[in-house]
């Protein structure tokens, strides 16, 4: 409440007036409201309904309210939610599931934050995310993906951007994630626009340090559409690992994007090369690699100059046992590459 004091003094009649203005000022403030308990963005009491903490003594979220999935909390989008002026923000740690659809206007955004998750829930509408008419996030095949964690950022009417606006980089980024299938691992992405997309780079790793290139695939050029794209690894690491998806212009500039992490039970693919030191024989063994591959390998010396090359096949069951009879190389120490289906492996030996 403000008040203001006007004076005015007449001198001829010396009467003092005192008027009293009162100002009463209403202060607009968007509504923000987080969810302080997990359950479903909107559902009857006892339905297992999320519950929020709104300013303004609201009870849950409205078209004007910009919504926060916070740390340790997860909200279901179970039935069709359409907001006109509202943005939704997931916090690290914090969860969004898609069982449904959520439509948001024009100008606003699904902000993740570094360490947000995203899950698509497996039902209701095929379109998960729409903003501004746009499809930007459209459900999984059966059956529905692991969570996937996003960079920072968010998604606008254009797709993903790790500024959480309409992106001026080369490529937008929808979705990258991975999916065991039997004995092989199928990697999928989707771009929002494409600006003069060369190709894309897959790299794997055992510990989300040190990578190695699995493949490419060749990009679109240029495009507002969105792209669907897919990559299968069929010598998988066994237990936890790790992919990591690039992008390359035409120009060669490369853009990386955030690894994902997935766990495959099925059997893991490997070698053995022995004895090490060695004499006359050098015993190669391979194990649950692709059937019928070629696998290639190659001896050089300290100077890099090939003293030893020999091109093998798997059987069907994806393995190789050869003795390589090395006894005219001369001592000391070299240097052995395998590699098969675009995979290289260094080691050293020492003949004796």
């Amino acid at each position: 409440m403000q008040s203001i004091h006007l004076n005015w003094c007449c001198s001829d009649n010396k009467i003092l007036v005192l008027l009293l203005f009162t100002f009463l000022t209403i202060k607009s403030e968007a509504q923000t409201c987080t969810a302080t308990k997990s359950g479903n963005w909107n559902a009857g009491p006892g339905s297992g309904r999320a519950e929020w903490s709104c300013n303004g003594g609201a009870t849950s979220p409205n078209n004007a309210s910009e919504v926060v999935i916070p740390s340790g909390i997860t909200v279901t989008i179970n039935n069709n939610q359409t907001w006109t002026n509202a943005s939704v923000i997931v916090e690290d740690g914090g969860t969004i599931v898609f069982d449904n659809q959520l439509n948001l206007s024009c100008g606003k955004t699904l902000i993740i934050e570094d360490g947000g998750l995203i899950i698509d829930g497996g039902g209701g509408s095929n379109d998960r995310l729409i903003i501004c008419g746009n499809t930007i996030i459209t459900s999984q095949p059966s059956p529905s993906p692991p969570a996937v964690s996003w960079p920072p950022g968010g998604f606008t009417d254009t797709g993903f951007d790790e500024d959480g606006e309409i992106s001026n980089l080369p490529v937008t980024l929808i979705y990258f994630k991975a999916r065991p299938n039997d004995s092989q691992i199928t990697l999928s992405w989707k771009t929002g626009t494409e600006l003069n997309n060369d190709y894309f780079t897959l790299e794997r790793s055992r510990d989300g340090f040190h990578y190695q290139k699995v493949g490419t695939v060749q990009g679109y050029g240029t495009t507002n559409q969105p792209q669907l794209y897919e990559f299968i690894d069929e010598q998988p690491f066994s237990g936890t690992s790790y992919y990591r998806l690039s992008q390359t212009d035409y120009d060669g500039t490369t853009e990386v994007f955030r690894p994902i992490s997935v766990n495959y039970e099925g059997k893991e693919f490997g070698f053995y090369v022995f004895p090490n030191p060695t004499t006359e024989t050098l015993y190669v063994s391979t194990y649950n690699f692709k059937a019928h591959s070629s696998v290639t390998v190659n001896i050089s010396d300290f100077l890099g100059r090939s003293v030893f090359y020999r091109q093998l096949t798997t059987n069907e069951f994806g393995s190789i046992d050869e003795d390589l009879d090395i006894q005219n190389l001369p001592a000391g120490t070299y240097l052995v590459q395998l590699s098969s289906e675009g995979l290289f492996w260094n080691f050293k030996i020492i003949k004796e």
